[in-house]
């Protein structure tokens, strides 16, 4: 039952955000309160323009090593995914030391972070406690590790896992490098974003 109402409220959600435009809609300003870019979305059209873009990046990514190479600095991709500011990623680096200290000091989970700023020129930059330049949105998805750590009772080992909307991976990379990495690892996302995943991971 409860399942039910959750695919009726999903799909009405859909349904409605779907929804071709009828009128010039007013446009909607949102922003983080710490985020440095903003966010304008005017109405459909412009949304579904900005996410072909996207599409075509990932695609020319999952195929093209040239592409690839520098995927994470195309600017239709950051306007959807690689776009966490340096001093966001200040507050996760934060965030790490405290909450999640076990994840900051894994070794394995430092290496795959510093790999992944190799990979797909992201931006880098310097954080305190790291001997290289790393990505913020990395250190994203080690502060995310250690919150899905803490809900799966302090470890992720024997833990299946599907993420939606998982872009080019990189939150299953970091959820399958550490000593507890889960037993499965599964992204679901857009078909070039997943044929991108599987070249990334």
């Amino acid at each position: 039952m409860a399942r039910r109402l959750l695919v009726a409220a999903t799909a009405a959600l859909l349904a409605r955000a779907l929804r071709p435009p009828t009128a010039a809609r007013p446009q909607t300003r949102l922003r983080a309160a710490v985020s440095t870019q903003p966010f304008l979305y005017d109405n459909a059209d412009t949304l579904s323009e900005r996410y072909a873009s996207y599409e075509d990046v990932c695609e020319a990514a999952a195929v093209d090593d040239v592409a690839f190479a520098t995927f994470k600095r195309d600017p239709a991709y950051v306007d959807v995914l690689e776009h966490v500011s340096c001093d966001v990623g200040r507050m996760y680096q934060h965030r790490l030391e405290v909450d999640h200290p076990a994840v900051f000091h894994d070794d394995r989970l430092r290496k795959t972070a510093i790999a992944a700023a190799k990979i797909g020129s992201p931006a880098v930059y310097a954080y305190d406690g790291w001997d290289t330049s790393v990505s913020p949105t990395q250190l994203r998805y080690l502060a995310v590790l250690g919150d899905l750590r803490a809900v799966c009772g302090g470890r992720l080992a024997g833990q299946k896992v599907v993420e939606v909307g998982g872009g080019y991976g990189g939150q299953a990379q970091v959820c399958l490098a550490g000593a507890d990495a889960a037993r499965r690892y599964d992204v679901l996302d857009l078909p070039c974003a997943e044929r991108l995943a599987k070249k990334y991971v």
